[in-house]
């Protein structure tokens, strides 16, 4: 390259130009391939993508000589749909059955549909879920340092460092891995932000208005994310933004609507089945009370990391940008709170609907550290910033660090390859009509093919629609589990008579007592169930041959599921 000398007498404007052309042809030099692996994002993305590797694996498991892969429970329910759905049957729980929504992530079902449509084995086909699940996490990395660069270009460490946190941290892998929306929904959290941060650029404020739309098909809870941060853009604005703000929250506003209207002519219903098991028939403030509780479980870890951040003064840096930061991550918060928190918050100590936010937490830890050491040269700064990283990813790995090193497997692995041989084990002795009553309502009827009775009432809207069980003692709050407190057998086995009751929620007396009446009790392969005695669906020359070939083992789970423990 030649570098022209400036002219004599040139002006400052002249030299300063000069300048500018000169950085921007060197800018636009192309990168070496040692240049392109030494960057950081590509050494933490390959690292990651080892972990991911390793986890995924380890959350399958071989069953007669076949590698099965499963999803989380709920996401399995999702499954069914989208099966059903590229199969030509529509987005219902039961080909030619009421249509019931017992999903509330619409695209990501719509998502999964596409898989349906290839010929892939079912044992492979929850594989491609989860895959799909660590891409969307990578392109969240990319969000991640492109937050940071944009907040503070000057910091090369605080990018780097709030994408190793974001890379490492095991509840949101977890989440994603296990093939919920977690993964696409925390991608979409990241961008939104960014977006936000160009609010300025035109192609900003459309990329915004697409990606809040688009959270909102795949969770329409995410709509509070999506109008919190319009609401944050538009006070840091003084009301300068608020045509283009009004006009992104409209479009947020009729894809709702949309949806709305979509939910009402094909289900019948205003809102999701799900939203009645959940938030309705439970009182309101001890409800509140259980999302506190938990919320506090859950930042009483990240305490030493949130002073870090206070006495390092990062409110102060850059607040108004901070502030599309700290804003959503509080919002998330409090939106955990008031439903209660989720029914797993035992997976890490950080549940769904805080998970998807993580990141942000990740890039204000990562500013607060480089900060802690802006000043400090030499060997002994870099050990000390090196050793507060390290810290924070301890930190952030408190409740799991186990799991994460891998000395026990990823939550549910067992329980789950469980499920799975039941689901086939089913299978084989009943035959395409036959129904199941069960608890894990996802796993089972996919690998079986079978119509499931949801005991807990997520695909079944009158029990959804009942008033919680509620134990009156003292810490009867804590016993709020989102999802798990309503169950009706009087109706669910006595009016819907499943064929084969494989697993059971808290039963009383009077639920063992119609078990005894009409059911008969087998044991197979160390699972216990029930069988209709007059049931013309159950295959019993195949059932006998599967008792003759039992082994009477131990197994995690058992036919009476949480017996109040």
């Amino acid at each position: 390259m030649i570098i022209k000398s400036p002219m004599p007498g040139a002006s400052a404007a002249q030299l300063q130009l000069n300048e500018t052309e000169l950085a921007t042809s060197t800018d636009r030099q192309p990168r070496t391939l040692t240049h392109r692996w030494s960057d950081p994002l590509v050494v933490i993305s390959a690292g990651f993508l080892i972990y991911a590797a390793c986890f995924i694996f380890r959350t399958s498991g071989e069953i007669e000589g076949v590698r099965y892969f499963s999803l989380f429970d709920d996401d399995m329910i999702s499954m069914t749909y989208a099966r059903n759905l590229a199969h030509g049957y529509g987005l219902v729980w039961i080909p030619g059955g009421p249509r019931i929504e017992g999903y509330t992530n619409l695209l990501w079902v719509c998502f999964m549909a596409l898989f349906h449509f290839m010929p892939i084995p079912v044992a492979k086909i929850s594989l491609c879920i989860q895959v799909s699940g660590c891409v969307f996490l990578l392109l969240n990395l990319w969000c991640t340092r492109e937050i940071a660069r944009t907040l503070w270009p000057e910091s090369k460490r605080a990018a780097t460092v709030a994408v190793l946190l974001t890379a490492f941290y095991y509840p949101l892998d977890n989440w994603a891995l296990h093939g919920t929306e977690v993964s696409i929904l925390t991608s979409i959290s990241s961008a939104a932000v960014l977006a936000a941060l160009r609010f300025e650029a035109p192609r900003a404020r459309n990329a915004l208005a697409a990606i809040l739309g688009l959270s909102t098909l795949v969770r329409p809870d995410t709509a509070g994310f999506a109008f919190l941060l319009l609401a944050t853009i538009l006070a840091l604005s003084a009301g300068k933004r608020w045509r283009q703000v009004i006009s992104i929250g409209a479009v947020v506003g009729l894809l709702l609507i949309a949806q709305t209207l979509f939910r009402i002519a094909y289900y019948g219903d205003i809102l999701p089945n799900t939203y009645y098991l959940k938030l309705a028939g439970y009182p309101l403030i001890p409800r509140i009370a259980r999302g506190l509780f938990v919320a506090i479980v859950f930042l009483l870890p990240l305490l030493p990391l949130m002073l870090l951040m206070f006495f390092r003064r990062v409110r102060r840096d850059a607040p108004r940008a901070v502030a599309l930061l700290a804003i959503p991550l509080a919002g998330q918060l409090l939106y955990s709170i008031y439903v209660g928190g989720d029914a797993w918050e035992w997976w890490g100590g950080c549940n769904r609907y805080k998970a998807v936010v993580m990141p942000l937490f990740m890039i204000l830890v990562a500013r607060a550290i480089d900060v802690t050491f802006l000043n400090r040269r030499g060997r002994a700064g870099a050990i000390g910033f090196a050793a507060v990283t390290a810290g924070a990813l301890l930190l952030i790995k408190a409740q799991n660090l186990r799991e994460f090193l891998m000395l026990a497997p990823p939550p549910q692995t067992a329980e789950n390859v469980e499920m799975i041989e039941q689901g086939l084990l089913v299978s084989r002795v009943t035959d395409l009509d036959a129904t199941i009553g069960l608890i894990w309502a996802g796993t089972i009827p996919y690998f079986s093919r079978r119509d499931g009775i949801d005991f807990l009432g997520k695909t079944d809207p009158k029990v959804a629609h009942q008033q919680s069980h509620i134990r009156p003692k003292f810490f009867w709050w804590l016993e709020f589990w989102p999802g798990h407190n309503k169950w009706d057998y009087a109706y669910s086995i006595g009016e819907r008579a499943p064929d084969v009751v494989m697993q059971l929620w808290s039963p009383d007396p009077a639920t063992l007592a119609l078990l005894v009446s009409r059911y008969e009790q087998v044991r197979l392969d160390g699972f216990t169930w029930y069988l209709r005695r007059d049931s013309t669906h159950i295959n019993h020359e195949a059932l006998k041959m599967e008792i003759a070939q039992s082994v009477d083992r131990t197994r995690i789970t058992r036919f009476v599921i949480n017996e109040r423990r």
